[in-house]
C-alpha cells in the first residue's frame, strides 16, 4: 500500500495560503489530489499488470515514482496538521487542545486494522492461523500515520511556541532516520509482542513501520511550521521548499558516495538515510512546484476539492475494490497480475472516475445535509400522519 489520508485543513492564514478561497490551502489540496490519483493508479497497475510488463526499465522507473506517493502523503499529513493546529500568528488554536483528535487517530488505527482483518466477524478470530495473524498486525500506512500524528499532537500540547514545535519535530525526524539502521538490525519480535514489534521494523511483515516512515510526517510538520512562521511573500515560501528539497537531494548524492558508513551497514532502498534524503528531497521539490502552479488559483474546482477533503474514504474504498477484504473480493481475485497494459490502464481510469464520484457524493451528502434531510423527512411524515388523522 502506498498512502495515508490526511485530515481536512481549514486555516485563516491568507498570507500563508497560495490562494485561500473557502478557507483552504490550495497547494496542499492540489498536492493531495495528485497523490490520491497517483495512489489509485499505482495500486491498480501493480495489482493487475501481467508479469511480462514488469521487466522493463520503464516499469522500474514507474515503481520508484510510485513509491514516492506514500512519502508525499505522509509529508502532507504533517504539513496539514500544523496548518490546522496553529494560526497565522503562531498561536495554537483552541480546537487543537482537546481529545477529539486522539479519537480520530484511533479511528485511523481501527480502519487500518479492519482493512487487513482475516475474518468477517469477531467469532472467527479463534480460527486465525499464525500467518494470518502476522498479516493482520502488520503496520500499514494508516497505523503509522495515526501513531505519528498522535506524537505531533503531544508535541503541540507540550511546547509553548510554534518555533519549539518546529525544532522538536525536526530533531525527532532526524533521530528516527539515524536510528532506523540500528532498529532494523534488532529482532524485535523476540523481545516484544508482535503487535508492538510491527511498528518498529519491516521484519515483522509491516509495510510502513514508524522507522523510517514516521520521519516523513515529522519533516512535513517541521516544514509546515516554518511555512506558518514565515513573514515573507508566498513566492519566497515556495522557494524555501524548493531550496530545502534541493539541499536534501544534494545531501543524498554526497552521502551515498562517502567511503564510510557511520551508522553501520544499511540497505539503500529501505534503511539508508540517503534513501530518506532522496525521497524527502523529491517530495519537497514536488510540493514547491505545485505551490508555484497554484499561486494563481483562489480555490480548486469543486470536484477536485471534494476529492481532497475525503481522502480517508477514498483510501479505504479503493483498497477494498482493488485488493478485497474479509467482506468482499477485489479486482485482484479475478484479474490479479494477468492483464495486459491497456486493460490495466483502463481499470485505473475507471477507478479514478469511481473515487471522484464517491468523494463528490460524500460531499453532496455531508452529515449536516443528511441531518437536515432527516428532519425534513420526519416533518413531512408527521404532516401526512396528521392529515390522515383529520380525514379519519
Amino acid at each position: 500500500m502506498d498512502v495515508g489520508p490526511i485530515r481536512d485543513v481549514a486555516v485563516t492564514d491568507k498570507r500563508a495560503a497560495a490562494g485561500s478561497g473557502s478557507g483552504r490551502v490550495v497547494f496542499v489540496d492540489l498536492a493531495r489530489v495528485v497523490a490520491i490519483l497517483l495512489m489509485v493508479q499505482g495500486h491498480s497497475l501493480d495489482a493487475l499488470l501481467a508479469p511480462d510488463y514488469r521487466t522493463s526499465a520503464v516499469f522500474y522507473a514507474w515503481s520508484f515514482g510510485r513509491g514516492l506517493t506514500s512519502c508525499l502523503f505522509f509529508f502532507l499529513a504533517g504539513f496539514a496538521f500544523v496548518l490546522a493546529t496553529y494560526s497565522q500568528s503562531g498561536e495554537r488554536r483552541a480546537s487543537a487542545t482537546g481529545l477529539r483528535r486522539f479519537r480520530r487517530f484511533a479511528l485511523f488505527l481501527l480502519i487500518g486494522y479492519a482493512l487487513h482483518s482475516p475474518v468477517a466477524s469477531p467469532g472467527g478470530i479463534t480460527y486465525v492461523t499464525p500467518e494470518k495473524w502476522k498479516a493482520f498486525v502488520a503496520v500499514d500506512a494508516l497505523q503509522c500515520l495515526a501513531v505519528t500524528l498522535a506524537i505531533l499532537q503531544v508535541f503541540a500540547l507540550w511546547v509553548r511556541s510554534i518555533r519549539q514545535f518546529l525544532l522538536l519535530s525536526l530533531l525527532t525526524a532526524i533521530m528516527i532516520v539515524a536510528a532506523t539502521p540500528a532498529v532494523a538490525r534488532v529482532d524485535w519480535g523476540a523481545v516484544l509482542p508482535l503487535s508492538l514489534a510491527a511498528y518498529l521494523t519491516t521484519g515483522t511483515g509491516s509495510l510502513f513501520p514508524v522507522f523510517p516512515w514516521g520521519a516523513y510526517t515529522l519533516l512535513g510538520a517541521a516544514m509546515g511550521a516554518a511555512y506558518v512562521r514565515a513573514v515573507r511573500p508566498r513566492s519566497i515560501n515556495t522557494r524555501m521548499l524548493g531550496a530545502i528539497g534541493g539541499a536534501l537531494l544534494i545531501g543524498s548524492f554526497v552521502g551515498a558516495r562517502l567511503p564510510w558508513e557511520p551508522l553501520g551497514r544499511t540497505d539503500y532502498w529501505s534503511t539508508s538515510p540517503n534513501q530518506f534524503l532522496l525521497r524527502a528531497g523529491l517530495v519537497c521539490t514536488v510540493v514547491a512546484g505545485l505551490a508555484l502552479v497554484s499561486r494563481r488559483l483562489s480555490r480548486l474546482p469543486t470536484t477536485l476539492e471534494a476529492l481532497a477533503r475525503h481522502s480517508l474514504l477514498v483510501y479505504a474504498a479503493h483498497l477494498c475494490v482493488v485488493y478485497g477484504s474479509a467482506w468482499n473480493r477485489g479486482l485482484v481475485y479475478w484479474y490479479g497480475h494477468v492483464l495486459p497494459l491497456r486493460y490495466a490502464v483502463m481499470w485505473a481510469f475507471i477507478l479514478w472516475l469511481a473515487v471522484i464520484t464517491l468523494a463528490n457524493c460524500r460531499q453532496a451528502y455531508s452529515p449536516q445535509k443528511m441531518r437536515l434531510l432527516k428532519r425534513i423527512t420526519r416533518a413531512a411524515e408527521t404532516w401526512r400522519f396528521g392529515r390522515r388523522l383529520r380525514s379519519a
